[in-house]
């Protein structure tokens, strides 16, 4: 349908810098997957939930707010990408530092049950934790941490420094996809993809409806046109010039 495409990091992208390869993995791999598209203060997840916000860009005030609670309620968050993340001492007390560039193949660090046995996770090299603060550097090689693991207040946050080793263009390669089934949890766990941060809001009106209805009213009205054509008059022979007569 036009080609790959999507925005960066967003389940629903097909393009190379998309997760939606990665959300048919974890639903193939018995994880039930969600994308949600309202504000996550009206609609707080379940802290039974892995929830994914990769690049969000800019966080309003609330919506941080709502992952702070989501962790000190005991959630599961996978939540970083490129660039500085001015909301994350928000969400967490002294979070990793995030600088440019990165590393294009990572290993296991320290032996956190995400990254144990890894050896070979491929990146775009696009950022790294130089400094991680209260978080366990897992993932990376040398000095340069990837993946840094961090249990504040009961939940567990799984901060991504570059968000590349998860996009459709990588997921095959190295141990990236059996990276992607450790950070989502146990077998079964629901995982929530944060759509709102890029774009998407909640459907309204007919976007609402589902596809399979909105092809069904289409269809519907197009019978309804061919019957009113059916019962409607045919034109008939030209009119006569004069009447005929008795």
């Amino acid at each position: 349908a036009g080609g790959a495409q999507g925005p960066r990091s967003s389940s629903y992208a097909t393009a190379p810098a998309g997760l939606a390869a990665y959300a048919d993995l974890l639903a193939r791999s018995n994880h039930p997957v969600t994308r949600l598209r309202s504000p996550l203060a009206e609609d707080p997840p379940s802290p039974a939930t892995t929830l994914v916000v990769l690049d969000p860009g800019a966080l309003p005030a609330v919506e941080v707010r709502a992952l702070h609670d989501f962790l000190a309620s005991g959630g599961r968050l996978v939540i970083g990408g490129r660039g500085p993340h001015p909301w994350l001492p928000e969400i967490m007390d002294d979070p990793p530092r995030w600088t440019g560039g990165g590393v294009h193949e990572a290993g296991m660090i320290a032996p956190a049950a995400e990254v144990s046995g890894l050896t070979a996770v491929r990146a775009e090299a696009e950022g790294y934790w130089s400094h991680s603060g209260a978080s366990l550097p897992a993932l990376g090689r040398g000095a340069k941490s990837i993946v840094n693991v961090a249990a504040p207040e009961g939940g567990r946050a799984l901060l991504l420094a570059d968000a590349s080793i998860l996009h459709n263009r990588l997921l095959g390669r190295g141990d990236n996809a059996a990276l992607g089934l450790r950070l989502a949890g146990e077998a079964g766990r629901p995982v929530a993809f944060v759509e709102s941060v890029h774009g998407y809001g909640a459907a309204t009106g007919l976007g609402a409806l589902p596809q399979q209805w909105r092809a069904a009213g289409a269809l519907g009205v197009l019978a309804a046109l061919v019957l009113l054509w059916a019962r409607g008059r045919r034109l008939g022979p030209p009119e006569e010039a004069a009447r005929a007569l008795p």
